[in-house]
């Protein structure tokens, strides 16, 4: 009986003595914060937003058409010359006016020249074309005039805009001078006649049968008048 009581005061005692496991420590728990990370951290770009350059809002144009880029600080004369010599293999005259800047072609800013022939002749022809603006980048689209036989003593007096149809866009129209004969002899006089163009959503377009409506009138100012009273 002793030793009964003896084995289970053991048992006891030693249950009372035991200790639990304890529970796990977190090591980073007791840790004053850090601005600075011990791990390395990539460095992440932000993504941009810039958005790309903006187009010019142009109608469409000829899928084929020539695309000459206007050089930063190049001046009107300065490309239409470049883009002349270089799309005509420089086998052209001087120019024969003053650039024209306006709306073409649906477009504003867009630029018109006319230029001689290298050789003025009977069977040469003046030529004239446009450069449509596309883009910010400067990148200008070639639209061809219709060649002009003008003769040997032709000039161009004034290039302007009218309206010379139905449409609410103006045309382009060429007032034109040209001696009555060969030569500058005592008694001669000067002739006049206009030339309209019209763009027609691919190219521009002789306008005949208007031009010859507004005959032998100049200046400008009279030829405007008579589109006017045309009903246009």
């Amino acid at each position: 009986m002793k030793k009964i009581i003896i084995l289970a005061t053991i048992v006891l005692l030693g249950l009372g003595c035991s200790t639990p496991n304890p529970a796990p420590v977190d090591s980073t728990a007791d840790k004053p914060a850090s601005a600075e990370s011990d791990q390395p951290v990539e460095n992440q770009e932000k993504p941009t937003t810039e958005a790309p350059a903006p187009a010019i809002d142009t109608p469409p144009l000829p899928q084929d058409a020539p695309i000459y880029t206007r050089k930063q600080g190049e001046s009107n004369d300065t490309f239409v010359h470049r883009v002349a010599m270089t799309h005509y293999n420089n086998m052209l005259g001087m120019r024969m006016h003053d650039v024209i800047e306006g709306m073409m072609a649906g477009v504003d800013k867009s630029l018109l020249a006319f230029y001689f022939p290298e050789e003025v002749s009977a069977t040469k022809s003046y030529k004239g074309f446009v450069l449509v603006p596309l883009n910010v980048q400067g990148e200008h689209a070639f639209l061809p005039m219709p060649d002009m036989d003008m003769g040997f003593y032709t000039g161009i007096e004034s290039v302007f805009f009218a309206n010379a149809d139905d449409d609410s866009a103006k045309e382009i129209v060429v007032l034109m001078s040209q001696m009555s004969g060969a030569g500058q002899i005592a008694g001669e006089s000067m002739m006049y006649e206009s030339a309209v163009f019209d763009w027609t959503g691919e190219k521009f377009k002789f306008k005949q049968d208007v031009s010859k409506l507004i005959g032998n009138l100049y200046p400008a100012s009279e030829v405007k008048k008579q589109l006017k009273s045309l009903g246009f």
